[in-house]
């Protein structure tokens, strides 16, 4: 299903972009002042270009505006690394619980786990 959507909007934009391209062939100057310079560009060509322009400064103003979210969950995950690091030391240092007393009904469990003495 989604690629069906995805399909109805790409097909009528991609056949309206090349409509676009085939009917706008003729050239435009594109001057430089103050530079002695000209250029000659398809119509499209510098639709296209300031559409392109556009996209690129969208997308870096966006990758700064969320620079502050990345080094957040930077910092979280390395703060998570780290306290998980504590844990694993804790559980591998910590006594394994013995039940029912000194040499009777001693059973090793995990950390985790309390296992009853068989009777």
């Amino acid at each position: 299903m989604r690629y069906l959507v995805f399909w109805i909007i790409t097909l009528p934009l991609f056949i309206i972009l090349v409509d676009f391209t085939v009917m706008n062939t003729q050239a435009i100057a594109l001057n430089f002042w103050p530079l002695p310079w000209e250029m000659p560009l398809p119509a499209y060509a510098l639709v296209f270009g300031a559409l392109l322009v556009g996209f690129l400064f969208g997308v870096l103003v966006m990758w700064r505006h969320g620079a502050p979210a990345r080094r957040r969950h930077r910092d979280l995950h390395r703060q998570y690394n780290v306290q998980a690091g504590e844990l694993e030391t804790l559980r591998r240092q910590a006594p394994v619980p013995s039940v029912g007393g000194a040499g009777k009904g001693l059973v090793k469990a995990d950390a985790n786990v309390l296992v009853p003495p068989a009777i």
